[in-house]
């Protein structure tokens, strides 16, 4: 029997705190000048002060941090979901349905992340995010040693080849060779976030790995 604390059910508690931050959000016109975005932008952080990390707020808070041109906070709002998100859902699917992501932050959040470090020119930033993000979602969040390596083998494609081949051991080949004792992973990465991939590598200059991405 619940207690006559007058508090009520947390999620319900939750949604009045939204809609005290909201009210003043609600009026303000989106194609008003800076000083209303500013104020959303105050009313929304005041928010995440109560719910660290909560997607929902986040999502409403980007567009109006890029409009402010406030990339590197929504940079460093979105990094701290995805340490909070990948250290509550280590493993982001279930057993029974590896395809099912039950962690809130997911592909989508990580290609924002990626998008976002790669506008603000900080492109081993983006590298990382990608890197990280894909392996954790893949549940390959315990195989750190790719971060020692300083090119993407670990996601390079293969040529002709069947994803079978490298599970039974054979020889793989790839659209480049690698020196070092460290096999391509050949890991799968989806398209978008292999193309975001190939941009922070030609950015950076590395120009012919950029050109591995972007073969996809």
């Amino acid at each position: 029997m619940l207690m006559r604390s007058g508090i009520g059910h947390p999620s319900q508690r939750k949604w009045e705190i939204y809609e005290q931050y909201a009210r003043p959000i609600q009026i303000i016109p989106r194609n008003h000048h800076n000083l209303s975005y500013l104020q959303a932008r105050h009313s929304y952080l005041a928010i995440l002060k109560r719910f660290p990390h909560d997607l929902t707020v986040l999502s409403e808070l980007r567009p109006l941090l890029i409009e402010l041109a406030d990339l590197q906070t929504c940079a460093t709002l979105f990094q701290s979901a995805f340490e909070h998100y990948s250290s509550v859902f280590p493993v982001p699917f279930s057993a029974s349905n590896p395809t099912s992501i039950s962690s809130p932050f997911a592909q989508m959040e990580v290609l924002c992340l990626t998008d976002l470090y790669n506008t603000l020119g900080q492109y081993e930033r983006a590298i990382e995010a990608i890197k990280r993000g894909c392996r954790w979602l893949q549940g390959r969040v315990m195989e750190k040693f790719w971060d020692v390596c300083e090119d993407d083998r670990e996601f390079d494609l293969m040529k002709g080849a069947e994803a079978g081949v490298r599970e039974a051991g054979m020889a793989i080949e790839t659209h480049r060779e690698r020196e070092g004792d460290l096999r391509p992973g050949c890991y799968p990465l989806d398209v978008n976030a292999r193309h975001r991939l190939a941009i922070a590598r030609i950015k950076m200059g590395d120009i012919e790995e950029g050109k591995v991405g972007a073969l996809s």
